[in-house]
Protein backbone atom coordinates (compact mmCIF):
# COMPACT_ATOMS: atom_id res chain seq x y z
CA UNK A 1 0.00 0.00 0.00
CA UNK A 2 1.33 3.43 -0.93
CA UNK A 3 1.71 5.67 2.10
CA UNK A 4 -0.43 8.81 1.93
CA UNK A 5 2.12 10.76 3.94
CA UNK A 6 4.96 9.61 1.66
CA UNK A 7 2.97 10.60 -1.44
CA UNK A 8 2.22 14.00 0.08
CA UNK A 9 5.89 14.45 0.95
CA UNK A 10 6.97 13.81 -2.61
CA UNK A 11 4.21 16.01 -4.02
CA UNK A 12 5.22 18.93 -1.81
CA UNK A 13 8.88 18.46 -2.66
CA UNK A 14 8.41 18.13 -6.43
CA UNK A 15 5.94 21.01 -6.49
CA UNK A 16 8.47 23.31 -4.83
CA UNK A 17 11.22 22.04 -7.13
CA UNK A 18 9.14 22.52 -10.27
CA UNK A 19 8.19 26.06 -9.24
CA UNK A 20 11.80 26.90 -8.49
CA UNK A 21 13.18 25.46 -11.70
CA UNK A 22 10.38 26.49 -14.04
CA UNK A 23 10.87 23.13 -15.71
CA UNK A 24 7.72 21.24 -16.78
CA UNK A 25 9.56 17.92 -16.84
CA UNK A 26 10.18 15.64 -15.01
CA UNK A 27 9.22 17.50 -11.81
CA UNK A 28 5.97 18.81 -13.25
CA UNK A 29 4.96 15.31 -14.35
CA UNK A 30 5.66 14.01 -10.86
CA UNK A 31 3.43 16.76 -9.44
CA UNK A 32 0.60 15.87 -11.81
CA UNK A 33 0.90 12.19 -10.92
CA UNK A 34 0.74 13.06 -7.23
CA UNK A 35 -2.32 15.26 -7.71
CA UNK A 36 -4.09 12.50 -9.62
CA UNK A 37 -3.30 9.96 -6.94
CA UNK A 38 -4.66 12.19 -4.19
CA UNK A 39 -7.82 12.98 -6.11
CA UNK A 40 -8.43 9.30 -6.81
CA UNK A 41 -7.82 8.22 -3.23
CA UNK A 42 -9.92 10.74 -1.32
CA UNK A 43 -12.48 9.15 0.99
CA UNK A 44 -16.15 9.68 0.21
CA UNK A 45 -16.58 11.97 3.20
CA UNK A 46 -13.82 14.29 1.92
CA UNK A 47 -11.00 13.06 4.14
CA UNK A 48 -7.88 11.03 3.39
CA UNK A 49 -6.44 8.03 5.22
CA UNK A 50 -7.86 5.51 7.67
CA UNK A 51 -6.10 6.01 11.03
CA UNK A 52 -4.42 9.39 11.35
CA UNK A 53 -7.17 10.97 9.27
CA UNK A 54 -6.87 14.57 10.50
CA UNK A 55 -3.14 14.56 9.86
CA UNK A 56 -3.45 12.95 6.43
CA UNK A 57 -6.28 15.26 5.38
CA UNK A 58 -4.45 18.37 6.59
CA UNK A 59 -1.30 17.33 4.73
CA UNK A 60 -3.31 16.61 1.59
CA UNK A 61 -4.86 20.07 1.72
CA UNK A 62 -1.42 21.65 2.19
CA UNK A 63 -0.03 19.79 -0.81
CA UNK A 64 -3.00 20.48 -3.07
CA UNK A 65 -3.11 24.16 -2.15
CA UNK A 66 0.52 24.35 -3.21
CA UNK A 67 0.27 22.25 -6.37
CA UNK A 68 -3.38 22.43 -7.48
CA UNK A 69 -5.40 25.09 -5.57
CA UNK A 70 -8.38 24.70 -7.92
CA UNK A 71 -8.76 20.97 -7.23
CA UNK A 72 -12.38 19.96 -6.76
CA UNK A 73 -11.38 17.73 -3.85
CA UNK A 74 -10.71 20.74 -1.63
CA UNK A 75 -14.39 21.61 -1.19
CA UNK A 76 -15.24 18.28 0.44
CA UNK A 77 -11.95 18.28 2.32
CA UNK A 78 -12.78 21.64 3.88
CA UNK A 79 -16.25 20.44 4.87
CA UNK A 80 -14.85 17.36 6.60
CA UNK A 81 -11.86 18.98 8.31
CA UNK A 82 -13.90 21.93 9.58
CA UNK A 83 -16.10 19.53 11.58
CA UNK A 84 -13.35 17.19 12.78
CA UNK A 85 -12.48 17.02 16.49
CA UNK A 86 -8.73 16.98 17.05
CA UNK A 87 -7.73 14.91 20.06
CA UNK A 88 -4.20 16.26 20.49
CA UNK A 89 -2.20 19.38 19.70
CA UNK A 90 -0.40 17.78 16.75
CA UNK A 91 -3.69 17.25 14.93
CA UNK A 92 -5.16 20.52 16.16
CA UNK A 93 -2.25 22.58 14.86
CA UNK A 94 -2.33 20.83 11.50
CA UNK A 95 -6.08 21.36 11.31
CA UNK A 96 -5.70 25.11 11.97
CA UNK A 97 -2.88 25.45 9.45
CA UNK A 98 -4.80 23.67 6.70
CA UNK A 99 -8.12 25.42 7.37
CA UNK A 100 -6.44 28.82 7.37
CA UNK A 101 -5.10 28.12 3.89
CA UNK A 102 -8.68 27.56 2.76
CA UNK A 103 -9.89 30.79 4.36
CA UNK A 104 -11.99 29.03 6.98
CA UNK A 105 -12.75 30.51 10.39
CA UNK A 106 -10.44 28.83 12.90
CA UNK A 107 -11.23 30.95 15.97
CA UNK A 108 -12.61 28.03 18.00
CA UNK A 109 -9.68 25.78 17.18
CA UNK A 110 -7.16 28.54 17.92
CA UNK A 111 -8.80 29.24 21.28
CA UNK A 112 -8.44 25.56 22.18
CA UNK A 113 -4.79 25.57 21.11
CA UNK A 114 -4.03 28.68 23.14
CA UNK A 115 -5.32 26.88 26.23
CA UNK A 116 -2.45 24.40 25.92
CA UNK A 117 0.38 26.95 25.86
CA UNK A 118 2.65 26.68 28.89
CA UNK A 119 4.22 29.66 30.63
CA UNK A 120 7.49 29.15 28.74
CA UNK A 121 5.69 29.37 25.39
CA UNK A 122 5.80 25.64 24.69
CA UNK A 123 3.07 23.12 23.96
CA UNK A 124 2.92 19.41 24.63
CA UNK A 125 0.64 16.62 23.48
CA UNK A 126 -2.39 18.29 25.03
CA UNK A 127 -3.33 20.81 27.71
CA UNK A 128 -1.40 20.21 30.92
CA UNK A 129 1.43 18.30 29.23
CA UNK A 130 5.08 19.31 29.38
CA UNK A 131 6.12 21.18 26.26
CA UNK A 132 8.15 19.62 23.47
CA UNK A 133 9.76 20.84 20.28
CA UNK A 134 7.51 18.98 17.83
CA UNK A 135 4.17 20.18 19.14
CA UNK A 136 5.49 23.70 19.70
CA UNK A 137 6.79 23.91 16.14
CA UNK A 138 3.49 22.75 14.66
CA UNK A 139 1.63 25.21 16.86
CA UNK A 140 3.96 28.03 15.80
CA UNK A 141 3.09 27.52 12.15
CA UNK A 142 -0.63 27.46 13.00
CA UNK A 143 -0.40 30.65 15.06
CA UNK A 144 1.65 32.39 12.38
CA UNK A 145 -0.94 31.61 9.74
CA UNK A 146 -3.69 32.99 11.94
CA UNK A 147 -1.59 36.05 12.86
CA UNK A 148 -1.90 35.29 16.58
CA UNK A 149 0.51 37.18 18.89
CA UNK A 150 1.08 34.03 20.96
CA UNK A 151 3.35 32.89 18.12
CA UNK A 152 6.21 34.92 19.59
CA UNK A 153 6.31 32.82 22.76
CA UNK A 154 6.50 29.62 20.72
CA UNK A 155 9.25 31.08 18.56
CA UNK A 156 11.36 32.06 21.55
CA UNK A 157 10.91 28.63 23.16
CA UNK A 158 12.24 26.94 20.02
CA UNK A 159 15.12 29.40 19.90
CA UNK A 160 16.13 28.57 23.49
CA UNK A 161 15.93 24.83 22.91
CA UNK A 162 18.27 24.64 19.92
CA UNK A 163 21.31 22.44 20.51
CA UNK A 164 24.83 23.78 20.09
CA UNK A 165 25.26 21.87 16.82
CA UNK A 166 22.15 23.52 15.34
CA UNK A 167 19.78 20.58 15.77
CA UNK A 168 16.73 20.04 17.96
CA UNK A 169 15.79 16.90 19.83
CA UNK A 170 12.41 15.45 20.68
CA UNK A 171 13.34 15.15 24.36
CA UNK A 172 16.31 15.40 26.72
CA UNK A 173 17.25 11.79 25.99
CA UNK A 174 17.21 12.34 22.24
CA UNK A 175 19.36 15.32 21.41
CA UNK A 176 19.38 14.98 17.62
CA UNK A 177 16.35 14.29 15.47
CA UNK A 178 16.00 15.09 11.78
CA UNK A 179 12.20 15.26 11.73
CA UNK A 180 12.05 17.52 14.77
CA UNK A 181 14.85 19.75 13.50
CA UNK A 182 13.22 20.11 10.07
CA UNK A 183 9.88 20.99 11.64
CA UNK A 184 11.47 23.54 13.96
CA UNK A 185 13.36 25.22 11.13
CA UNK A 186 10.26 25.32 8.94
CA UNK A 187 8.20 26.90 11.72
CA UNK A 188 10.87 29.51 12.43
CA UNK A 189 11.03 30.34 8.71
CA UNK A 190 7.25 30.77 8.75
CA UNK A 191 7.56 33.18 11.66
CA UNK A 192 10.42 35.15 10.13
CA UNK A 193 8.68 35.54 6.78
CA UNK A 194 5.15 36.25 8.02
CA UNK A 195 5.34 38.08 11.34
CA UNK A 196 8.31 40.39 11.70
CA UNK A 197 12.08 40.52 11.69
CA UNK A 198 13.79 39.40 14.89
CA UNK A 199 17.49 40.09 15.31
CA UNK A 200 19.41 36.83 15.52
CA UNK A 201 16.65 34.57 14.18
CA UNK A 202 18.33 34.18 10.79
CA UNK A 203 21.38 32.77 12.55
CA UNK A 204 19.26 30.23 14.43
CA UNK A 205 17.62 29.11 11.19
CA UNK A 206 20.92 28.98 9.33
CA UNK A 207 22.48 26.76 11.99
CA UNK A 208 19.53 24.39 11.76
CA UNK A 209 19.82 24.21 7.99
CA UNK A 210 23.55 23.58 8.25
CA UNK A 211 22.94 20.63 10.58
CA UNK A 212 20.31 19.20 8.24
CA UNK A 213 22.71 19.46 5.32
CA UNK A 214 25.25 17.43 7.25
CA UNK A 215 22.89 14.43 7.30
CA UNK A 216 21.33 12.25 4.67
CA UNK A 217 17.75 11.21 5.28
CA UNK A 218 17.30 7.60 4.24
CA UNK A 219 14.03 6.34 2.75
CA UNK A 220 12.31 3.05 3.57
CA UNK A 221 13.65 1.42 0.38
CA UNK A 222 16.93 0.78 2.18
CA UNK A 223 15.66 0.60 5.74
CA UNK A 224 17.48 -2.68 6.36
CA UNK A 225 20.85 -1.45 5.16
CA UNK A 226 23.43 -2.12 7.88
CA UNK A 227 25.25 1.11 7.09
CA UNK A 228 22.47 3.29 8.43
CA UNK A 229 21.74 4.09 12.04
CA UNK A 230 18.38 4.70 13.67
CA UNK A 231 17.95 8.23 15.02
CA UNK A 232 14.62 9.20 16.47
CA UNK A 233 12.71 6.92 14.12
CA UNK A 234 14.63 8.11 11.04
CA UNK A 235 17.26 6.27 9.08
CA UNK A 236 20.45 8.24 8.64
CA UNK A 237 23.78 7.99 6.94
CA UNK A 238 26.35 10.61 7.82
CA UNK A 239 27.36 12.14 4.50
CA UNK A 240 27.94 15.56 3.05
CA UNK A 241 24.81 15.69 0.93
CA UNK A 242 21.25 16.04 2.22
CA UNK A 243 18.33 14.58 0.34
CA UNK A 244 15.63 17.26 0.49
CA UNK A 245 13.18 16.71 3.29
CA UNK A 246 9.49 16.95 2.53
CA UNK A 247 8.99 19.22 5.50
CA UNK A 248 11.57 21.72 4.33
CA UNK A 249 11.66 22.32 0.54
CA UNK A 250 11.02 26.02 1.02
CA UNK A 251 13.53 26.32 3.82
CA UNK A 252 16.27 24.43 1.97
CA UNK A 253 15.80 26.48 -1.20
CA UNK A 254 15.94 29.69 0.81
CA UNK A 255 19.46 28.87 1.87
CA UNK A 256 20.74 27.21 -1.33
Amino acid sequence: TVSIVFTLSLLTLFSATAQAEGDPSPSEQAVQNGISWLENNQNQDGSWGTKTVIRSTSLAIEALMSASPDSNTLVNALSWLDQAEAQNNDYLSRQISALSLLGSDTSQQVEKLLGSINQDGSLGTAEGYEGDIWDTALALTALVRTQNPAAEGCMRFLWRQQNEDGSWGAASWNQENIHVTAQAVKALCDYRDSINYVLGLDSVISRGVKWLRSCLLYTSDAADDLLCVDLGGSRLIKKKKLTLLSATPYMIQSYS
